[in-house]
């Protein structure tokens, strides 16, 4: 009998102190365990394509912050089966286009979930991790009134916020892994170091985490895809997913053959805009660090001379830049293509630089007969809705605007009502030798005076003298049809970023991620969407989605098959303007 007791001392003991994970830690010598407080199901809201799987993982979170896979241990639905079905091991399987909620229960009874959505047969490749390999130059245009000063003061929550720029140079190993640099102008104390973390899921949809920024998470669109999985995408559009803050961007690849002094070597077009009205004009760089001589023009004004400067670029595609009194950033895109970011103190400038085509001889006759450009004047960051317009408008070669059209967004009250089809009847134009040109249209909502600075032949940086507005403008290559719009495309709004198949004969369909703050944080809504479009002799182009991914209606100018402008025009005052690029 004392043997048997010897024996089960040791096991009572065990037992008072372990007490089966559930003492409540009142007695002496007892330990409380963790508790299970949530379970997280990953990945987050991700879209394949008909025909293809999707491995899920469940995560549990407990109170003393460790966390342990439960993936084998959960059951799995989805409520939606006709949509994609999900095995016991947490593997769904497409079934049909549309959505449905994945959820992993544990013994406990408490529930991790999250969306799969099930969109249209895939883009010409699956893209993954390796589709994003090189260094990128990004842009990020952050609004937020509670992260920002406010330019008006007296009541605080009436406050109108000022936008906040940030520049960088992000490397991709292919992997999911980030490193780089980048530039804040708040409080500006010089280039500070980058790292994060991506995944990209088969569309070309990813997510981007960026540490040291007030929202670290964004979803991006991969788009200008080389046609082969073997090649990175050599650009991106991205929005932010965090509390609290709106914030779209974009990145680029970069070209390291151009990382010094020499990147700069010959006259430069630049456009700047700080969120309230912007400038445009040119600078004549040596290639040696010296600006020799600059001219720019803003709101209300002509052109005027600014004094030179000097700049210096390094050899990781970073560098300095001053002329006519301000300085800049400078990230290097290629030659003579480099994206600016004012520093100068109590002010924020983003902007853009192209070297000027050699051996034209600019006239006139340079805006050809027969010929017609494409333009988009871009949003203000303020409120991402003030300055939008995009349009269609030719010359002559003579010095006489011979029309077109363009779709703008006049300000009342606050709010942005859209003007559209505006018809341009006609008007002028004049081109100085150095590729400033001066238009002045005669449209059916009355004059609109427009300063070019030519970048060639068929591409220019134009200013509105009335409102400030910067943008570009590029001549259209195609004859306009719907078979023109053909193939998988990528575009972002302030609030949402998209996929989406054009089939050349009206029809589009695709997903979108929209995004809306919420008191507790962002809300991620996953939009499968289809639509139809209609395109008239000028290009103009009316696209109609259902349901709406930030707008339901958009108008886009076609410059080719390859890219187009984009202005979203309902509902009223939801106003976003972009690029759009085949993938």
């Amino acid at each position: 009998m004392r043997i048997q007791l010897l024996i089960l001392l040791p096991l009572l003991i065990s037992l008072t102190y372990c007490g089966g994970g559930t003492s409540s830690g009142t007695g002496s010598g007892s330990l409380s365990a963790p508790t299970l407080t949530s379970i997280a199901v990953s990945p987050t809201s991700p879209s394949i394509s008909m025909g293809t799987t999707q491995q899920f993982t469940a995560t549990a979170n407990y109170s003393d912050g460790s966390t342990k896979d439960i993936s084998s241990n959960v059951t799995w639905t989805s409520s939606a089966a006709n949509v994609a079905t999900i095995s016991s091991s947490g593997l769904a399987r497409s079934v049909a286009v549309g959505q449905t909620t994945i959820a992993a229960k544990y013994v406990t009874s408490m529930s991790g979930t999250t969306t799969l959505t099930v969109a249209p047969p895939p883009p010409k490749y699956a893209y993954s991790n390796a589709s994003l390999k090189g260094q990128y130059a990004f842009t990020i245009t952050f609004i937020s009134t509670t992260l920002l000063p406010c330019t008006n003061a007296a009541v605080a929550e009436n406050c109108a916020p000022v936008p906040w720029y940030v520049v960088g140079s992000f490397n991709a190993d292919g992997n999911g892994n980030i490193s780089g640099s980048m530039d804040d102008p708040v409080d500006y104390i010089g280039v500070s170091n980058l790292t994060g973390s991506y995944t990209v899921y088969e569309g070309g949809f990813g997510d981007l985490f960026l540490n040291g920024l007030p929202s670290g998470s964004y979803r991006f669109v991969l788009s200008s895809n080389q046609s082969s999985p073997n090649n990175p995408a050599a650009e991106g559009q991205f929005v932010a997913t965090g509390l609290g803050v709106s914030a779209i961007g974009t990145f680029v690849q970069q070209d390291s053959t151009y990382f010094s002094d020499a990147a700069l070597n010959g006259t430069e077009v630049f456009r700047l805009n700080d969120g309230v009205s912007g400038e445009v004009g040119l600078f004549v760089s040596d290639g040696n660090g010296n600006i020799n001589s600059a001219v720019a023009a803003g709101v209300g004004g002509s052109p005027v001379s600014l004094a030179g400067g000097t700049y210096s670029i390094a050899s990781n595609g970073r560098g300095t830049l001053d002329f006519g009194g301000s300085s800049y950033v400078v990230y290097v895109v290629g030659n003579g293509n480099v994206i600016l970011l004012s520093i100068q103190t109590g002010t924020s400038a983003l902007g853009y630089a192209e070297q000027q085509a050699t051996g034209i001889t600019f006239s006139n006759a340079t805006l050809a007969a027969n010929t017609a450009y494409d333009f988009l004047l871009e949003y203000s960051p303020i409120n991402f809705q003030l300055f939008d317009t995009i349009g269609h408008v030719g010359f002559d070669g003579l010095g006489n605007v011979t029309g077109g059209v363009q779709d703008e967004c006049v300000t009342s009250g606050g709010s942005c009502l859209p003007s559209l089809n505006n018809t341009i009847q006609g008007g002028t134009y004049s081109v100085a030798a150095n590729g400033q040109v001066t238009v002045t249209e005669s449209t059916a909502a009355g004059t609109r005076t427009y300063i070019y600075y030519l970048v060639s032949a068929s591409r220019a940086y134009l200013l509105n003298t009335q409102d400030g507005a910067v943008g570009t403008a590029d001549l259209q290559t195609s004859t306009p049809s719907k078979s023109i719009l053909n193939g998988d495309y990528a575009f972002a709004s302030p609030t949402a970023v998209v996929w989406m198949y054009a089939d050349g004969n009206g029809n589009v369909s695709g997903i979108g991620y929209d995004f809306v703050e919420t008191p507790t944080g962002s809300v991620l809504s996953n939009v499968v969407f289809s639509g139809t479009y209609s395109v008239d002799v000028n290009g103009r182009t009316t696209l109609n989605l259902s349901p709406p991914i930030a707008e339901d209606e958009y108008i886009f100018d076609l410059l080719s098959n390859r890219e187009s402008y984009m202005l979203g025009v309902t509902p009223n005052g939801s106003i976003v303007d972009g690029p759009v690029f085949l993938q």
